[in-house]
């Protein structure tokens, strides 16, 4: 049986990265459970510690990928608070720029595709993008986004320092949920209302 590459030890620049992205999934978290109709659970793997011990991280790359298998796992999963049934769930994504930066867009790495699609399929749950900013959250089905990529409609770019194709889809394609307003989040698209908007798709 071959066994996954483990990474080098990540240290403290991977606990800020991965540390905003619990925050942002928190922030969504909250905007999941804010009307009362729906509760968030998590669901991936997103983790801010930082491991100096190769050994340590080793054990928890593993567990990581006992829990994951071998593909991506979305980040919550959004249960009907009623029903206490799984309606969909979220994959998260967080940027440090302000929405109002010209074009900022909800961003996929290339790679992220198709295990995302494979989950979709063996699960059979729709997939919610969230991409969380400084100042607002915007959200676009995962079906949208990837039928944005197959059309020409989503921008392509290549990062110099880890060289991994991305996409970007302008947020004009995407509905804001939630906003900073008098210094304070608040929501402007309730969970129910994107529930019924997956169900389109």
């Amino acid at each position: 049986m071959s066994r996954s590459r483990i990474p080098a030890p990540r240290g403290q620049d991977f606990t800020y990265r991965h540390g905003m992205g619990s925050q942002a999934e928190q922030l969504v978290s909250w905007w999941v459970s804010s009307t009362g109709t729906h509760r968030a659970e998590p669901l991936g793997t997103s983790d801010g510690t930082a491991y100096e011990e190769g050994e340590e991280f080793a054990s928890h790359f593993q567990a990581h990928r006992e829990r994951e298998g071998e593909g991506k796992c979305p980040d919550i999963l959004v249960i009907d608070a009623y029903l206490h049934v799984p309606v969909f769930v979220v994959e998260v994504k967080f940027s440090n720029q302000s929405a109002k930066t010209p074009r900022m867009g909800v961003i996929l790495k290339d790679e992220e595709l198709g295990p995302l699609h494979l989950w979709r399929r063996e699960n059979g749950l729709p997939i919610l993008i969230a991409q969380v900013f400084t100042d607002a959250v915007f959200v676009i089905s995962y079906e949208r986004f990837l039928w944005r990529v197959d059309h020409g409609l989503a921008r392509e770019i290549v990062y110099d320092k880890t060289n991994k194709k991305t996409w970007i889809v302008n947020l004009n394609a995407a509905n804001p949920v939630m906003m900073i307003a008098h210094g304070k989040w608040a929501t402007l698209l309730a969970p129910e209302v994107v529930e019924r908007m997956l169900e389109s798709y």
